[in-house]
């Protein structure tokens, strides 16, 4: 184990270090604060030994600072102090433990001995997690770019929180279900039901009962007792998606239900005790909206135990030509064509663009282009390179002309025209969906079906 051992009693220090060594550790001394910093960061040591009391340091103060600039290490503390208030706050500090001066050099070895096994140990699950996670990411076909490793680093923690509330926030088309889905394949429960809801699909009259069951009588048309999402979930995951979309009332009754673990069909006096997980997920910033007074502050802290962000894609723009390159593929290959791939002239427009409607987006625009490719050429859409454009316009013929059929350019045309006039409308009605259906003259489910055929990210 490669060791750093800090102490301005040089002869210590240099004692301790030559002991470690003849057990086979790659151990080295420093004799100061500032000393020891500087030779953490160069060498990123896993293990360091630093004495609390330090001529130009705290040693309570290095503790922090160690692990800031050597995240893998462990650090002990070594004290001549009597007691053990100074050694439990190092810990506190983020210590792993102490030796008080004067030690045996058993007592010294011993301890290493033992850090290094849990070192080993936590490497050995970390890697176990990691491969666990690659072969969810796999059979979801989930690409992870380097601007997203945190993120689904962080996803796999959550996962192995048994059956804690994870948040899910990211704009649209950032990968919000892919994410929950992953969090439900690397859960001990991924054999369980993975039931999804989005909570803007459906109105709001019929919110309840879709998501906690009806009983047989309970109102007019409920002929026969029925259950709902919780229980069809039960064993396993339910996402609610658009969780803002809730209405005041039935965030209250949620709420309800994540403290209790247990639910009440509507007109039953029957509980039914659950044993699930939930997901929920928003484009909205939910601080934000609990600021304004349309999202309930303690259902936000019980959804947000774990809260998880995807950054939009152009946060991330190192990432669009790996993505865009996996995607081309997997398009080819669910549409049979054979095309020639994307060239460094395309790579470069497409990292240009600003991608509002993120990963979703980026996806329609290649499918488009490799479903319209001609001569064994992918063909984009117009005005790709220009950052923020609408994604509509004339697609070139592959020879430069700019000309094709009448009919595809006035479907593009169109397609455009309705994106524009979609956004517009969620614009002007603050994202509510119902009142962009009354701007726009249509009924709330063209809407919706606007919005998953466009892949517009409005």
């Amino acid at each position: 184990m490669k060791v750093l051992v800090i102490d301005d009693e040089k002869q210590l220090a240099d004692s301790v270090a030559l002991i470690l060594q003849k057990e086979g550790h790659a151990a080295a001394a420093a004799y100061g604060g500032a000393e020891g910093l500087a030779a953490a960061k160069a060498t990123q040591p896993e293990l360091v030994l630093c004495d609390l009391h330090l001529p130009d340091a705290d040693g309570l103060e290095l503790v922090p600072q160690f692990l800031a600039l050597a995240p893998e290490a462990k650090v002990v503390v070594m004290t001549g102090d009597s007691g053990t208030s100074v050694a439990v706050e190092a810990m506190r500090q983020g210590a792993e433990a102490y030796l008080q001066k004067p030690f045996h050099n058993n007592e010294l070895l011993v301890l290493v001995q033992k850090l290094g096994q849990r070192r080993h140990t936590e490497r050995s699950l970390k890697d176990l997690r990691a491969a666990h996670t690659r072969d969810a990411l796999e059979r979801l076909r989930i690409y992870v770019g380097a601007g997203m490793q945190a993120v689904y680093e962080e996803l796999s923690l959550a996962a192995e929180q048994g059956g804690v509330t994870v948040l899910i926030q990211g704009e649209t088309g950032s990968g919000k279900e892919h994410a929950a889905r992953l969090v439900h394949q690397l859960s001990r429960d991924f054999a369980g039901p993975f039931v999804e809801l989005n909570c803007a699909s459906i109105p709001e009259t019929l919110v309840e009962s879709e998501l906690f069951g009806v009983e047989a009588g309970a109102f007019t048309d409920a002929k026969h007792r029925r259950s709902g999402l919780f229980e069809a979930a039960q064993g396993g995951t339910l996402f609610l998606d658009e969780v803002d979309e809730l209405s005041a009332g039935t965030q209250a009754k949620l709420l309800k239900v994540l403290e209790d673990r247990e639910l009440r069909r509507v007109g039953s006096a029957e509980t039914v005790r659950l044993h699930l997980r939930v997901l929920a997920a928003s484009n909205k910033d939910l601080e934000g909206e609990v600021k304004a007074g349309r999202f309930r502050p303690d259902l936000y802290y019980r959804l947000g135990l774990f809260k998880v962000r995807l950054p939009p894609l152009r946060e991330r723009r190192s990432d669009i030509p790996a993505l865009a390159r996996h995607l081309f593929n997997a398009a080819c290959r669910a549409y049979g064509r054979r095309l020639a791939p994307l060239s460094d002239r395309e790579m470069e427009l497409l990292g240009r663009r600003d991608w509002m409607g993120n990963v979703r987006e980026l996806r329609n625009v290649i499918e488009h282009a490799v479903l319209h490719g001609r001569d064994g050429h992918a063909v984009f859409m117009a005005g790709l390179g220009e950052p923020g454009a609408e994604g509509a316009g004339p697609l070139t013929d592959g020879h430069g002309t700019g000309l094709r059929p009448l009919k595809e350019a006035v479907d593009e045309a169109v397609r455009g025209v309705k994106l524009r006039m979609l956004r517009q409308a969620l614009s002007q009605a603050d994202g509510n969906k119902m009142e962009a259906a009354r701007l726009l003259g249509v009924d709330y489910k063209t809407i919706l079906n606007l919005q998953r055929s466009l892949g517009s990210g409005a």
